[in-house]
């Protein structure tokens, strides 16, 4: 046993870090016995593990081989050590050892060391999950995806990265510390394992209090009167204790015995609970009254590729963002109404979690919920979606299926899970939608887009003007002001309407639409509202901006940067540009962070051009190509940026390289394919232009611009008959752009039309 002990504490140490400010689980049980029985053999407890016969779940003697796109993985246990022989075509086989498991279930991966202090985690899992479930295998996370076809989810590329992809999630007091000049990592952690401290904050000065608490003689009373920094605590979560939910007797919904007085607990999950990305490498992941979720995190919007139109999970963006769009969260709802912080389970069966606030006898009835047998709450309300093959988890927005809006918007519902094609009791979507309306005596039936952005005190849920807007440009703009100006919606899809604003519907915002967003409460809404002034036409826009560089939360301060270097430093007073100097300094510590992908060398690269520092800017495009020489963007930039230099022959050749990292079938292939027209067109070579325009309307379909242009350049180079339907595309993608329709009628008239 004590072999093993110090086998474990030596693989650990690798990484360990001793830090004075955090004491360890260890010390924590000595008070907090009960929360520790809780908390061991959770997930959190088993997120990352020493590899060992006690924690190594795979079958690595019987069933350990496995192939997956012409590459062969076999696992094996020599001198009670775990390792994996890798062949792949065209290299010579490697052998390597485990050292990590990472997560348990319901499937687990495996972490091996690589050059550089880097931990990479292994593409093929162990499923798991028992076998009658379809477990006890080995799998691919990626089946469909030949790894060929993206170096960047080969288990060696950047994405299988531990240090920068998985490391602060699954360990305590976590540093990423990556030394760019060395190209290596020195990351660390207080505990392997998401331990008390990973929620709680570092607990010396608790312990400290602790200790001292029996000199200090205190009553009853006086106790219970104790703040959090009475007790050295780093995160107050005494909110908690401050209400407690119950049954409205004369509604029969659930009502809370006072109001949320802030979202401390929420926002503490949400650090690793959602898709965002971080803005310090403290390791610290706590929120507290000083410093909560959006001065360290920036949270992902509701945007294209992450989530589905209305809001629906889509990618892998974990839980916050779907929760903070329900009403349970804006009613006061908490993580652990539901689940036990310290064990991860449900309080308790799932429907009976439901019921601790909606009364059975109201709610688990077929005149709520349609079905002549019962049903489970969560699947109407929480339909389930999988990542990573087998990971279940399911949207947190909490929300009413609406099988009418998948009629209207193709967006998917919770009714297709059990009424699918697969299903003996099948129905179509329009089925569905006909059978939701007759149970609502068609309260939502024939009401039109235009009926409901004018409602007054709108009932609505979101998507109904966060979908159309995606859907039908010519109402964009209106169901978009209703969504941004209306408070009562979640600020998460306000924010996603005034950040899609540019992009989708291209025309100037009032300032009276969005000055208010300018000074919300909610600060994603404030820093979208930041980026959207590119679309407002007002001699204050800088003025706001500049104002935003005050702001007390770090991603509303950032955005204004961000908007700010977009604007000529003539176009700024001495003050704005002094002010807006600090901010660039807070802004590039944040890309300091980030010097382990190629994105914070990129936004170094652009900074250091802007202040004219073009030896410094072609280091970093050079890095971020060395880092990820399959990022077609670095290509992309750094090409324009010898353009910009009067250096045609290197702007050509990171164009054709640019060329070669895109992938042919998806719209990054037209994103370049824009870039090499562009070349042509600033060479005056026109012929050799053409083919490249057509490419990018081709491969971007839903980009007016590349519709436009290559409807221009058709005009001047074959026919009006050939033209017009990309002219008339572009129109239609974007209605409200007056250069679209104006060129339009100005090229018609040319022709005689």
């Amino acid at each position: 046993m004590e072999s093993k002990l110090s086998e474990k504490i030596d693989v650990a140490s690798d990484f360990l870090r001793k830090d004075l400010d955090y004491v360890g689980v260890d010390t924590c049980k000595a008070c907090h016995q009960q929360e520790f029985e809780e908390w061991q053999n959770s997930h959190h407890d088993q997120a990352m593990q020493v590899a060992s016969s006690s924690t190594v779940l795979g079958d690595f003697t019987h069933n350990n081989s496995f192939e997956h796109a012409g590459v062969k993985s076999v696992f094996s246990i020599q001198n009670d050590k775990y390792w994996v022989t890798i062949t792949e075509p065209g290299l010579a086989t490697q052998t390597y050892e485990i050292i990590y498991t990472f997560g348990v279930e319901p499937l687990q991966q495996y972490l091996i060391k690589a050059d550089g202090g880097k931990l990479q985690a292994l593409t093929v899992c162990w499923d798991s999950r028992p076998e009658d479930a379809g477990g006890q295998r080995w799998y691919h996370i990626y089946p469909d995806i030949h790894q060929a076809q993206d170096p960047m989810l080969h288990w060696q590329g950047a994405f299988f990265n531990w240090n920068r992809q998985c490391a602060d999630c699954h360990s305590t007091g976590l540093k990423r510390d990556y030394n760019d000049s060395l190209k290596e990592y020195h990351t660390t952690f207080t505990e392997i394992n998401v331990s008390c401290e990973a929620c709680h904050g570092a607990g010396a000065e608790h312990v400290a209090w602790a200790k001292s608490v029996g000199s200090q003689n205190y009553s009853t009373d006086e106790f219970k009167n104790l703040t959090a920094k009475d007790m050295g605590l780093n995160v107050d979560f005494s909110a908690n204790d401050k209400g407690f939910w119950t049954v409205d007797p004369e509604t029969k919904k659930p009502k809370r015995s006072e109001h949320l007085v802030n979202h401390v607990e929420t926002q503490t999950c949400a650090a690793c609970h959602s898709r965002r990305g971080a803005l310090e490498d403290t390791g610290d992941m706590t929120s507290n009254d000083k410093s909560g979720y959006h001065d360290k995190f920036e949270l992902s919007l509701l945007q294209e590729g992450l989530y589905h139109d209305d809001g629906k999970i889509l990618d892998e963006v974990y839980v916050y963002g779907s929760f903070i769009q329900s009403k349970m969260h804006h009613k006061g709802v908490r993580c652990t109404d539901c689940h036990n912080p310290h064990s991860n389970q449900l309080k308790l069966p799932v429907t009976q979690v439901c019921f601790q606030c909606h009364a059975p006898n109201e709610y688990n009835t077929p005149k709520h919920h349609q079905h002549t047998s019962e049903v489970n709450c969560v699947d109407c309300h929480m339909p389930e979606k999988h990542y990573m093959v087998v990971d279940g988890r399911r949207d947190h927005s909490f929300r009413i299926p609406r099988p009418d809006l998948t009629v209207k918007y193709q967006t998917p519902n919770a009714c297709q899970v059990c009424h699918n094609q697969d299903s003996e009791n099948i129905l179509s979507d329009q089925q569905l939608s006909d059978s939701f309306h007759a149970w609502t005596d068609n309260k939502y039936k024939n009401e039109s887009l235009s009926a409901l952005i004018k409602q007054k005190d709108r009932q609505l849920h979101f998507s109904e003007l966060l979908a159309p807007a995606r859907t039908d440009a010519k109402k964009s703009p209106q169901a978009l002001i209703a969504l941004i100006q209306d408070s009562n919606q979640p600020a998460i899809a306000r924010a996603t309407a005034l950040n899609n604003w540019g992009n989708l519907v291209q025309s100037a915002l009032d300032i009276r639409v969005l000055q208010p967003c300018l000074e919300d409460e909610n600060p994603l809404v404030r820093a979208s509202a930041i980026y959207a002034l590119n679309s407002v036409n007002s001699s204050q826009i800088i003025n706001f901006a500049i104002a935003g560089l005050q702001d007390k939360v770090k991603i509303v301060r950032l955005a204004s940067v961000r908007f700010l270097r977009q604007v000529p430093r003539q176009q700024m007073t001495d003050t704005q540009w002094r002010k807006f100097l600090i901010g660039l300094d807070e802004f590039k510590a944040l890309q300091a962070i980030h010097l382990d992908k190629a994105a914070g060398h990129l936004t170094l690269a652009y900074t250091a051009e802007q202040e004219q520092k073009f030896d410094q800017a072609e280091t970093h495009y050079l890095r971020a190509i060395e880092l990820e020489p399959h990022n077609f963007i670095a290509y992309l930039n750094f090409a324009e940026f010898h353009y910009t230099r009067g250096n045609a022959d290197q702007s050509y050749q990171y164009l054709q390289k640019s060329l070669e990292a895109a992938k042919p079938s998806d719209t990054s292939y037209g994103v370049v394919a824009d870039a090499m027209a562009r070349y042509y067109i600033r060479n005056k070579d026109y012929t050799k232009a053409m083919p490249w325009l057509k490419l990018a309307a081709q491969k971007q379909p839903n980009n007016a611009n590349a519709q436009y242009f290559y409807g221009v350049a058709l005009d001047s180079q074959a026919t009006w008959k050939e033209a017009e339907p990309y002219l008339l595309k572009a129109i239609e993608l974007a209605p409200y752009n007056q250069t679209y329709s104006q060129g339009y009628l100005a090229l018609k008239k040319k022709n005689n039309l």
